[in-house]
Protein backbone atom coordinates (compact mmCIF):
# COMPACT_ATOMS: atom_id res chain seq x y z
CA UNK A 1 0.00 0.00 0.00
CA UNK A 2 0.91 3.88 -0.87
CA UNK A 3 -0.20 7.12 0.27
CA UNK A 4 0.90 10.62 0.07
CA UNK A 5 -0.50 12.97 2.35
CA UNK A 6 -1.96 16.81 2.27
CA UNK A 7 -2.50 19.13 4.78
CA UNK A 8 -5.55 20.96 3.14
CA UNK A 9 -6.36 23.00 6.55
CA UNK A 10 -5.88 23.47 10.70
CA UNK A 11 -6.19 20.06 11.44
CA UNK A 12 -7.39 18.80 7.93
CA UNK A 13 -5.62 16.27 5.91
CA UNK A 14 -6.10 14.74 2.77
CA UNK A 15 -4.73 11.31 1.89
CA UNK A 16 -4.36 9.87 -1.71
CA UNK A 17 -4.18 5.66 -0.68
CA UNK A 18 -3.38 3.20 -3.25
CA UNK A 19 -4.38 -0.40 -2.25
CA UNK A 20 -2.56 -3.20 -3.74
CA UNK A 21 -3.66 -5.22 -6.58
CA UNK A 22 -3.30 -8.66 -3.81
CA UNK A 23 -5.73 -6.55 -1.42
CA UNK A 24 -8.38 -5.59 -3.76
CA UNK A 25 -8.36 -9.24 -5.12
CA UNK A 26 -8.72 -10.29 -1.50
CA UNK A 27 -11.51 -7.82 -0.99
CA UNK A 28 -13.46 -9.06 -4.15
CA UNK A 29 -13.44 -12.46 -2.92
CA UNK A 30 -14.96 -11.98 0.74
CA UNK A 31 -17.59 -9.72 -1.42
CA UNK A 32 -18.69 -12.66 -4.19
CA UNK A 33 -18.96 -14.86 -0.39
CA UNK A 34 -20.90 -11.55 1.15
CA UNK A 35 -22.99 -11.79 -2.16
CA UNK A 36 -23.43 -15.25 -2.07
CA UNK A 37 -25.88 -15.57 1.10
CA UNK A 38 -28.23 -12.89 0.09
CA UNK A 39 -28.46 -13.74 -3.93
CA UNK A 40 -30.99 -16.03 -5.02
CA UNK A 41 -29.35 -18.61 -7.66
CA UNK A 42 -31.51 -21.16 -9.54
CA UNK A 43 -30.81 -24.46 -8.56
CA UNK A 44 -28.35 -23.57 -5.76
CA UNK A 45 -28.93 -22.97 -1.85
CA UNK A 46 -27.68 -20.27 -0.34
CA UNK A 47 -24.20 -19.38 -0.44
CA UNK A 48 -23.13 -23.03 -2.38
CA UNK A 49 -23.68 -21.26 -6.58
CA UNK A 50 -19.67 -21.24 -8.21
CA UNK A 51 -18.60 -18.05 -8.41
CA UNK A 52 -18.80 -18.23 -12.43
CA UNK A 53 -22.72 -18.44 -12.03
CA UNK A 54 -22.85 -16.45 -8.94
CA UNK A 55 -21.47 -13.36 -11.16
CA UNK A 56 -24.49 -13.77 -13.40
CA UNK A 57 -26.91 -12.70 -10.58
CA UNK A 58 -25.00 -9.92 -8.80
CA UNK A 59 -25.38 -6.21 -9.40
CA UNK A 60 -21.99 -5.82 -10.24
CA UNK A 61 -22.34 -1.93 -9.22
CA UNK A 62 -23.12 -2.55 -5.65
CA UNK A 63 -20.77 -5.44 -5.70
CA UNK A 64 -18.11 -2.58 -6.70
CA UNK A 65 -19.15 -0.48 -4.11
CA UNK A 66 -19.19 -3.40 -1.48
CA UNK A 67 -15.14 -4.34 -2.19
CA UNK A 68 -14.32 -0.79 -1.50
CA UNK A 69 -16.26 -0.42 2.14
CA UNK A 70 -14.61 -3.56 2.64
CA UNK A 71 -11.41 -2.38 1.60
CA UNK A 72 -10.78 1.31 2.61
CA UNK A 73 -11.37 1.00 6.03
CA UNK A 74 -8.50 -1.03 6.82
CA UNK A 75 -6.68 0.44 4.35
CA UNK A 76 -6.84 4.13 5.23
CA UNK A 77 -6.19 3.36 9.48
CA UNK A 78 -2.78 1.40 7.84
CA UNK A 79 -2.16 4.58 6.08
CA UNK A 80 -3.03 7.30 8.90
CA UNK A 81 -0.56 5.26 11.28
CA UNK A 82 2.01 5.18 8.95
CA UNK A 83 1.67 8.85 8.26
CA UNK A 84 1.69 9.18 12.14
CA UNK A 85 -1.55 10.64 12.10
CA UNK A 86 -4.49 10.19 14.32
CA UNK A 87 -8.29 10.56 12.81
CA UNK A 88 -10.92 12.13 15.28
CA UNK A 89 -13.46 11.64 12.45
CA UNK A 90 -14.44 8.87 9.70
CA UNK A 91 -12.84 9.98 7.03
CA UNK A 92 -14.93 11.54 4.24
CA UNK A 93 -13.59 9.03 1.02
CA UNK A 94 -13.57 9.79 -2.93
CA UNK A 95 -13.50 6.73 -4.55
CA UNK A 96 -11.85 5.76 -7.89
CA UNK A 97 -12.64 3.60 -10.37
CA UNK A 98 -12.15 -0.39 -8.97
CA UNK A 99 -11.33 -3.96 -10.97
CA UNK A 100 -10.00 -7.17 -9.67
CA UNK A 101 -6.34 -7.58 -10.72
CA UNK A 102 -5.93 -3.90 -10.80
CA UNK A 103 -4.57 -1.91 -8.05
CA UNK A 104 -7.31 0.79 -6.73
CA UNK A 105 -6.81 4.37 -5.60
CA UNK A 106 -9.38 6.46 -3.66
CA UNK A 107 -8.83 9.71 -1.66
CA UNK A 108 -9.99 10.25 1.95
CA UNK A 109 -10.13 13.46 3.40
CA UNK A 110 -10.24 13.61 7.59
CA UNK A 111 -10.33 15.72 10.80
CA UNK A 112 -7.64 14.95 13.51
CA UNK A 113 -7.69 15.63 17.01
CA UNK A 114 -6.96 19.94 17.98
CA UNK A 115 -3.39 20.44 18.87
CA UNK A 116 -2.60 23.13 21.71
CA UNK A 117 0.53 24.43 23.33
CA UNK A 118 -0.42 26.42 26.18
CA UNK A 119 1.28 29.92 26.57
CA UNK A 120 3.96 30.77 29.69
CA UNK A 121 1.52 30.99 32.98
CA UNK A 122 4.21 32.43 34.71
CA UNK A 123 4.55 35.21 32.71
CA UNK A 124 0.82 36.21 32.57
CA UNK A 125 0.06 39.35 34.08
CA UNK A 126 -3.39 40.61 35.24
CA UNK A 127 -4.95 43.07 38.03
CA UNK A 128 -7.37 42.02 40.49
CA UNK A 129 -9.91 45.04 41.69
CA UNK A 130 -10.30 45.47 45.25
CA UNK A 131 -13.92 47.18 46.35
CA UNK A 132 -14.14 49.06 48.99
CA UNK A 133 -17.32 48.19 50.93
CA UNK A 134 -18.13 51.81 51.88
CA UNK A 135 -21.10 53.46 54.62
CA UNK A 136 -22.90 54.01 51.78
CA UNK A 137 -23.35 51.04 49.95
CA UNK A 138 -24.64 49.66 53.45
CA UNK A 139 -26.89 52.83 53.08
CA UNK A 140 -28.10 51.06 50.31
CA UNK A 141 -28.37 47.91 51.46
CA UNK A 142 -30.80 49.20 53.64
CA UNK A 143 -32.68 51.59 51.75
CA UNK A 144 -33.44 48.54 49.68
CA UNK A 145 -35.16 46.26 52.80
CA UNK A 146 -36.95 49.42 53.20
CA UNK A 147 -38.46 48.94 49.66
CA UNK A 148 -39.16 45.46 50.46
CA UNK A 149 -41.70 46.51 53.33
CA UNK A 150 -43.62 49.64 51.85
CA UNK A 151 -46.37 50.40 53.76
CA UNK A 152 -49.46 51.46 51.09
CA UNK A 153 -51.44 54.04 52.31
CA UNK A 154 -54.79 55.30 50.76
CA UNK A 155 -54.90 58.81 49.25
CA UNK A 156 -58.31 60.64 49.32
CA UNK A 157 -57.66 64.28 49.51
CA UNK A 158 -55.76 64.64 45.71
CA UNK A 159 -55.36 62.89 42.41
CA UNK A 160 -52.55 60.80 41.21
CA UNK A 161 -48.59 61.64 41.04
CA UNK A 162 -45.35 60.71 41.02
CA UNK A 163 -44.44 57.67 43.35
CA UNK A 164 -48.48 56.63 43.60
CA UNK A 165 -50.07 53.29 43.23
CA UNK A 166 -53.03 53.59 41.56
CA UNK A 167 -56.35 50.60 41.03
CA UNK A 168 -57.92 51.80 37.52
CA UNK A 169 -60.30 50.26 35.35
CA UNK A 170 -58.80 50.16 32.12
CA UNK A 171 -60.01 50.03 28.97
CA UNK A 172 -57.39 49.62 25.95
CA UNK A 173 -58.80 50.10 22.13
CA UNK A 174 -56.06 49.72 19.56
CA UNK A 175 -56.53 51.81 16.18
CA UNK A 176 -59.33 49.46 14.11
CA UNK A 177 -60.43 47.74 16.67
CA UNK A 178 -63.88 47.83 19.18
CA UNK A 179 -63.96 48.94 22.43
CA UNK A 180 -63.73 46.08 24.62
CA UNK A 181 -64.72 45.51 28.31
CA UNK A 182 -62.57 47.52 31.05
CA UNK A 183 -59.94 45.17 32.99
CA UNK A 184 -58.67 46.05 36.24
CA UNK A 185 -54.82 46.81 36.75
CA UNK A 186 -52.53 48.07 39.46
CA UNK A 187 -50.56 50.77 38.08
CA UNK A 188 -47.18 52.14 39.21
CA UNK A 189 -46.30 55.59 38.18
CA UNK A 190 -43.93 55.65 35.82
CA UNK A 191 -44.09 52.07 34.39
CA UNK A 192 -46.44 53.24 31.57
CA UNK A 193 -45.67 54.06 27.71
CA UNK A 194 -44.74 57.37 27.33
CA UNK A 195 -47.88 59.79 27.84
CA UNK A 196 -49.41 57.77 29.95
CA UNK A 197 -48.17 59.62 33.13
CA UNK A 198 -48.89 63.11 31.73
CA UNK A 199 -52.44 61.72 30.84
CA UNK A 200 -53.46 60.53 34.26
CA UNK A 201 -51.26 62.69 36.89
CA UNK A 202 -53.66 64.73 39.08
CA UNK A 203 -56.75 62.32 38.13
CA UNK A 204 -58.59 61.60 41.03
CA UNK A 205 -60.37 58.83 42.95
CA UNK A 206 -64.04 58.14 40.78
CA UNK A 207 -63.05 59.98 37.50
CA UNK A 208 -62.96 58.49 34.49
CA UNK A 209 -60.18 59.83 31.56
CA UNK A 210 -60.12 59.36 27.76
CA UNK A 211 -57.01 60.16 25.68
CA UNK A 212 -55.15 58.79 22.57
CA UNK A 213 -51.71 57.13 22.71
CA UNK A 214 -49.42 55.77 20.44
CA UNK A 215 -47.07 52.90 20.88
CA UNK A 216 -43.47 53.62 20.22
CA UNK A 217 -41.66 51.84 17.06
CA UNK A 218 -39.76 49.71 19.36
CA UNK A 219 -42.03 48.23 21.96
CA UNK A 220 -41.72 44.89 23.09
CA UNK A 221 -45.35 43.45 21.72
CA UNK A 222 -44.45 43.51 17.85
CA UNK A 223 -48.93 43.71 17.61
CA UNK A 224 -48.84 46.95 19.39
CA UNK A 225 -45.66 48.92 18.21
CA UNK A 226 -45.78 51.63 16.27
CA UNK A 227 -50.17 51.68 16.73
CA UNK A 228 -52.07 54.21 18.28
CA UNK A 229 -54.91 53.38 21.16
CA UNK A 230 -57.55 55.10 22.34
CA UNK A 231 -57.32 54.40 26.59
CA UNK A 232 -60.13 55.13 29.70
CA UNK A 233 -59.07 55.21 33.10
CA UNK A 234 -60.95 55.01 36.05
CA UNK A 235 -59.95 55.45 39.18
CA UNK A 236 -60.78 53.03 41.57
CA UNK A 237 -58.31 53.63 44.48
CA UNK A 238 -54.42 55.65 44.90
CA UNK A 239 -52.18 54.62 47.61
CA UNK A 240 -48.95 56.33 48.52
CA UNK A 241 -45.87 54.56 49.46
CA UNK A 242 -43.78 54.84 52.96
CA UNK A 243 -41.51 53.48 53.58
CA UNK A 244 -40.34 52.48 57.55
CA UNK A 245 -38.21 54.07 59.73
CA UNK A 246 -35.14 52.42 60.51
CA UNK A 247 -35.04 51.18 63.77
CA UNK A 248 -34.24 48.23 66.20
CA UNK A 249 -37.71 46.87 66.26
CA UNK A 250 -38.19 47.62 62.98
CA UNK A 251 -34.98 45.57 61.85
CA UNK A 252 -36.27 42.95 64.35
CA UNK A 253 -39.37 42.48 62.50
CA UNK A 254 -38.28 41.47 59.58
CA UNK A 255 -36.18 39.13 60.94
CA UNK A 256 -32.96 40.43 59.81
CA UNK A 257 -30.97 41.11 63.35
CA UNK A 258 -31.36 42.86 66.52
CA UNK A 259 -30.36 45.72 65.77
CA UNK A 260 -29.76 48.13 62.78
CA UNK A 261 -26.06 47.86 63.69
CA UNK A 262 -25.82 44.24 63.74
CA UNK A 263 -28.00 44.40 60.41
CA UNK A 264 -24.87 46.49 58.75
CA UNK A 265 -22.27 44.29 60.20
CA UNK A 266 -23.94 41.08 58.99
CA UNK A 267 -24.25 43.61 55.53
CA UNK A 268 -21.19 44.55 55.28
CA UNK A 269 -19.77 40.89 56.12
CA UNK A 270 -22.11 39.49 53.04
CA UNK A 271 -21.11 42.12 50.78
CA UNK A 272 -17.37 42.21 51.72
CA UNK A 273 -17.03 38.43 50.88
CA UNK A 274 -19.27 38.68 47.61
CA UNK A 275 -17.25 41.58 46.20
CA UNK A 276 -14.02 38.85 47.09
CA UNK A 277 -15.30 36.82 44.88
CA UNK A 278 -16.24 39.15 42.61
CA UNK A 279 -12.41 40.46 42.31
CA UNK A 280 -11.61 36.68 41.76
CA UNK A 281 -13.63 36.38 39.12
CA UNK A 282 -12.54 39.27 37.56
CA UNK A 283 -8.66 38.33 38.29
CA UNK A 284 -9.35 34.63 36.87
CA UNK A 285 -10.96 35.29 33.71
CA UNK A 286 -8.46 37.95 32.74
CA UNK A 287 -5.47 35.20 33.44
CA UNK A 288 -7.98 32.94 31.21
CA UNK A 289 -7.90 35.04 28.49
CA UNK A 290 -4.61 35.94 28.98
CA UNK A 291 -3.82 32.40 28.74
CA UNK A 292 -5.97 31.67 25.62
CA UNK A 293 -4.49 34.63 23.92
CA UNK A 294 -0.92 33.57 24.48
CA UNK A 295 -1.33 29.48 23.60
CA UNK A 296 -1.33 28.28 20.32
CA UNK A 297 -4.64 26.62 19.08
CA UNK A 298 -5.69 24.50 16.02
CA UNK A 299 -9.06 22.79 15.66
CA UNK A 300 -10.71 21.58 13.25
CA UNK A 301 -13.85 23.42 11.33
CA UNK A 302 -16.29 21.41 12.42
CA UNK A 303 -15.97 22.40 16.38
CA UNK A 304 -15.89 26.38 14.69
CA UNK A 305 -19.31 25.32 12.99
CA UNK A 306 -20.62 23.81 16.20
CA UNK A 307 -20.02 26.52 17.87
CA UNK A 308 -21.74 28.64 15.73
CA UNK A 309 -24.46 26.99 15.59
CA UNK A 310 -24.99 26.52 18.69
CA UNK A 311 -24.84 30.55 19.31
CA UNK A 312 -27.69 31.12 16.39
CA UNK A 313 -30.06 28.89 18.18
CA UNK A 314 -29.42 31.04 21.59
CA UNK A 315 -29.98 34.21 19.87
CA UNK A 316 -33.53 32.74 18.29
CA UNK A 317 -34.45 31.02 21.66
CA UNK A 318 -33.49 34.72 23.29
CA UNK A 319 -34.99 37.17 20.62
CA UNK A 320 -38.25 34.24 20.55
CA UNK A 321 -38.23 35.53 24.54
CA UNK A 322 -38.87 38.62 24.08
CA UNK A 323 -41.07 39.07 20.92
CA UNK A 324 -38.22 40.73 19.11
CA UNK A 325 -37.52 40.12 15.15
CA UNK A 326 -33.91 39.66 14.05
CA UNK A 327 -33.85 43.09 12.39
CA UNK A 328 -35.08 44.62 15.00
CA UNK A 329 -31.71 43.28 16.89
CA UNK A 330 -29.41 44.29 14.12
CA UNK A 331 -31.05 47.49 14.13
CA UNK A 332 -30.60 47.88 17.92
CA UNK A 333 -27.24 46.87 17.56
CA UNK A 334 -26.63 48.97 14.32
CA UNK A 335 -25.33 46.87 12.60
CA UNK A 336 -25.81 44.77 9.29
CA UNK A 337 -26.21 41.22 8.84
CA UNK A 338 -23.16 40.44 7.41
CA UNK A 339 -21.52 42.54 10.43
CA UNK A 340 -23.05 39.78 12.84
CA UNK A 341 -22.08 36.93 11.30
CA UNK A 342 -18.49 38.02 10.96
CA UNK A 343 -18.82 39.08 15.33
CA UNK A 344 -20.97 35.48 15.74
CA UNK A 345 -17.70 33.50 13.46
CA UNK A 346 -15.07 35.81 16.03
CA UNK A 347 -17.13 34.96 19.54
CA UNK A 348 -17.52 31.15 18.41
CA UNK A 349 -13.73 30.82 17.46
CA UNK A 350 -12.43 32.51 20.66
CA UNK A 351 -15.07 30.33 22.53
CA UNK A 352 -13.64 27.07 21.41
CA UNK A 353 -10.12 28.21 21.43
CA UNK A 354 -10.52 29.30 25.28
CA UNK A 355 -12.40 25.94 25.77
CA UNK A 356 -9.40 23.98 24.32
CA UNK A 357 -6.71 26.17 26.30
CA UNK A 358 -8.96 25.12 29.40
CA UNK A 359 -9.24 21.88 28.79
CA UNK A 360 -5.50 21.22 28.11
CA UNK A 361 -4.25 23.17 31.25
CA UNK A 362 -6.47 20.63 33.07
CA UNK A 363 -5.07 17.81 31.18
CA UNK A 364 -1.46 19.51 32.11
CA UNK A 365 -2.37 20.13 35.26
CA UNK A 366 -4.13 16.87 36.11
CA UNK A 367 -7.09 18.70 37.17
CA UNK A 368 -10.51 15.89 36.68
CA UNK A 369 -13.80 15.54 37.41
CA UNK A 370 -14.18 12.81 40.15
CA UNK A 371 -16.49 9.89 40.62
CA UNK A 372 -18.06 11.99 43.39
CA UNK A 373 -18.29 15.13 41.86
CA UNK A 374 -20.84 13.22 38.71
CA UNK A 375 -22.48 11.68 41.93
CA UNK A 376 -23.15 14.89 43.48
CA UNK A 377 -24.42 16.73 39.77
CA UNK A 378 -26.95 13.84 39.42
CA UNK A 379 -28.06 13.92 42.58
CA UNK A 380 -28.88 17.83 42.13
CA UNK A 381 -29.97 16.73 38.73
CA UNK A 382 -32.39 13.97 40.24
CA UNK A 383 -33.80 16.65 43.21
CA UNK A 384 -34.59 19.04 40.25
CA UNK A 385 -36.68 16.18 38.33
CA UNK A 386 -38.29 15.16 41.28
CA UNK A 387 -39.62 19.05 41.68
CA UNK A 388 -40.60 19.26 38.07
CA UNK A 389 -38.06 21.71 37.56
CA UNK A 390 -36.67 19.99 34.58
CA UNK A 391 -39.35 18.65 32.11
CA UNK A 392 -37.19 16.46 29.57
CA UNK A 393 -34.14 14.13 29.34
CA UNK A 394 -32.17 16.64 27.36
CA UNK A 395 -33.08 19.31 29.62
CA UNK A 396 -31.10 16.77 32.64
CA UNK A 397 -28.37 15.86 31.32
CA UNK A 398 -27.07 19.25 30.10
CA UNK A 399 -27.95 20.62 33.74
CA UNK A 400 -25.34 17.72 35.35
CA UNK A 401 -23.22 18.52 32.20
CA UNK A 402 -23.35 22.16 33.08
CA UNK A 403 -22.99 21.39 36.75
CA UNK A 404 -19.67 19.48 36.33
CA UNK A 405 -18.34 22.28 34.13
CA UNK A 406 -18.75 24.94 36.82
CA UNK A 407 -16.57 22.47 39.10
CA UNK A 408 -13.85 21.67 36.63
CA UNK A 409 -13.68 25.14 36.02
CA UNK A 410 -13.40 26.39 39.60
CA UNK A 411 -11.12 23.99 39.74
CA UNK A 412 -9.02 25.46 37.39
CA UNK A 413 -8.67 28.94 37.86
CA UNK A 414 -7.96 27.62 41.50
CA UNK A 415 -5.21 26.20 40.19
CA UNK A 416 -4.68 28.98 37.67
CA UNK A 417 -4.94 32.02 39.78
CA UNK A 418 -2.02 31.33 42.33
CA UNK A 419 0.72 30.68 39.06
CA UNK A 420 0.23 34.00 37.49
CA UNK A 421 0.60 37.54 38.41
CA UNK A 422 -1.53 39.82 39.99
CA UNK A 423 -1.53 43.07 40.97
CA UNK A 424 -4.28 44.82 43.37
CA UNK A 425 -6.13 47.97 42.89
CA UNK A 426 -8.72 50.00 44.68
CA UNK A 427 -12.19 50.18 42.54
CA UNK A 428 -13.02 53.72 43.13
CA UNK A 429 -16.41 53.09 42.93
CA UNK A 430 -19.58 53.42 45.59
CA UNK A 431 -21.63 50.88 43.30
CA UNK A 432 -22.25 47.66 44.72
CA UNK A 433 -20.83 45.30 42.35
CA UNK A 434 -23.37 41.91 42.06
CA UNK A 435 -21.97 40.87 38.73
CA UNK A 436 -18.91 38.55 37.26
CA UNK A 437 -18.87 35.87 33.88
CA UNK A 438 -17.10 32.41 33.97
CA UNK A 439 -15.57 30.97 30.71
CA UNK A 440 -16.74 26.62 29.81
CA UNK A 441 -13.95 24.75 30.61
Amino acid sequence: MQASTTKAGPCTYEMEIQVAAEEVDKGFHRAYRDFAEITKVPGFRPGKAPRRILERYVDQERLERHVMEIIAGPAFREAAAQEGLIPETEPDVEPGDIQEGDPWTFRARFYTAPVVELGDVESISVRRPIFEVTDAIIDQAIENLRSQHLDHRPVTDRGIQAGDVAVIDLILTLEGDTAGSPERILYRYGDGIPGFDDAITGQITDETREFDLTYPDDYRDPERAGKAARCSTHVVSIHTEVAPDVTDAWIQSTGNGDSVEAFRNRERERITERQREISDEIAANAAIEALASSSTVEYPPPLLESEISTLVSRLRSELAQTSTSYEQYLAAGNMTAEQHESRLEAEADARVRTRLVLREYARSAGITITDDDAESAQDATRLLIENEQIPSEAMARSYTYSVLNRILHQRITQHLLPRVQITEYVWKDDAHVEGGAANDA
